[in-house]
C-alpha cells in the first residue's frame, strides 16, 4: 500500500511541473497542470526556481520530520523496555 501511494504521488507531483501521459495507450495526449516557463538557460534551473519546486521540498522536509519524530519514539520505548527488565 505504501509503494502504491508513493508510486501515485510520484505521478502527481510530475503532472505539477512536468508532462504525463495519463490516458497511455489511449491516447498520446500530455497533460501539465502548472506550465513551467523557459527563462533560464539550463533546464534544471527552470523547475528550481519555480513555486512548484517548494511543493516537493516541503514533501522532502515533512517525511524527514516524520522519519526522525518515529526514530526518536522508537529508541524511547527500547529505553524504557530496556529499564523496566532490567
Amino acid at each position: 500500500a505504501i509503494a502504491g501511494t508513493n508510486l501515485f504521488l510520484h505521478l502527481v507531483l510530475d503532472t505539477l511541473a512536468g508532462r504525463m501521459r495519463w490516458l497511455y495507450p489511449f491516447s498520446e495526449r500530455y497533460i501539465n497542470l502548472v506550465p513551467i516557463p523557459d527563462r533560464y538557460g539550463f533546464w534544471l534551473l527552470n523547475f528550481v526556481f519555480h513555486w512548484t519546486f517548494l511543493v516537493e521540498v516541503f514533501l522532502v522536509l515533512a517525511a524527514a520530520f516524520v522519519l526522525v519524530r518515529n526514530r526518536r519514539s522508537v529508541r524511547k520505548a527500547a529505553k524504557q523496555s530496556s529499564e523496566e527488565g532490567s
